[in-house]
């Protein structure tokens, strides 16, 4: 363990050294969930802060995740960052054992399976320059041996991409670009874009509009991003409820 060089901040576990000159950074690993719950509030402060507004970034989604998805020879750790009392920065970490050329390596990555299909590091707004760099510097106090960091599907606007893009000593960054995600990019009406599309899927979508059209008490609500409100969520949450994932035992709820 380092030694602690400053005020200690009401976090457990402390093993980094001050490194900030604007205020005292101090890191914890963790690997209990009575530990992380403590984080739960601020960490989903950071989330709903950040610039990705992805609910995989939440402690609640997180946390979920390492209870319920890890594979049998997985184990989890986060690392959290805190400036005195306040946390600033989380990165969850899988470690997954693995061989090279008969040695026992590990491979590093954030959660990911095909219902968590983004997280990335949460940091305080603002400070992503200062905090990132020192979550990824102090990986190797995880395992001395590990290989690889991997996240994955990161949004354009991630913070994270902007410092693989930059570059940091020390680090090499490899990027792939993974497709536009559940996106699509519309420019002038809705009859120029469908216009655009296959035959196929123009027979397919208008067979799925007179679906939905004979549907009693139907109707559309449109909401822009500035309309954000908890009852839609709670909506969207019943609404997945309801559905195959429901009943496969996978929805949020």
């Amino acid at each position: 363990m380092k030694k602690v060089i400053g005020k200690t901040p009401k976090s457990p576990a402390i093993i980094a050294d001050q490194i900030s000159t604007s205020g005292a950074l101090f890191l914890s690993f963790i690997d209990s969930f009575n530990r992380l719950e403590e984080h739960a509030s601020a960490w989903n402060n950071l989330a709903l802060a950040a610039a990705q507004q992805l609910p995989m970034l939440s402690y609640a989604w997180i946390s979920s995740y390492l209870e319920h998805r890890l594979q049998p020879d997985e184990s989890w750790v986060c690392v959290v960052a805190h400036d005195n009392a306040r946390l600033v920065g989380v990165l969850p970490i899988i470690i997954t054992p693995c061989k090279i050329c008969g040695l026992r390596r590990s491979r590093l990555s954030t959660p990911f399976d095909w219902h968590t299909v983004s997280v990335d590091m949460a940091i305080e707004p603002g400070r992503e320059n200062e905090v990132s760099p020192l979550l990824l510097s102090e990986l190797k106090h995880i395992n001395q041996e590990f290989i690889s960091l991997r996240l994955n599907r990161l949004p354009y606007n991630s913070p994270t991409v902007k410092l693989a893009h930059d570059g940091l000593k020390g680090h090499a960054f490899v990027r792939h670009f993974n497709g536009f995600g559940s996106f699509i990019g519309v420019t002038g009406s809705y009859e120029h874009y469908e216009k655009q599309l296959s035959p196929r899927f123009k027979r397919n979508l208008r067979r799925l509009e007179r679906k939905i059209s004979s549907l009693n008490n139907l109707q559309y609500q449109y909401i822009n991003e500035n309309a954000g409100k908890k009852e839609y969520l709670d909506r969207f949450l019943q609404i997945e409820l309801s559905g195959w994932k429901g009943k496969k035992g996978s929805a949020i709820l």
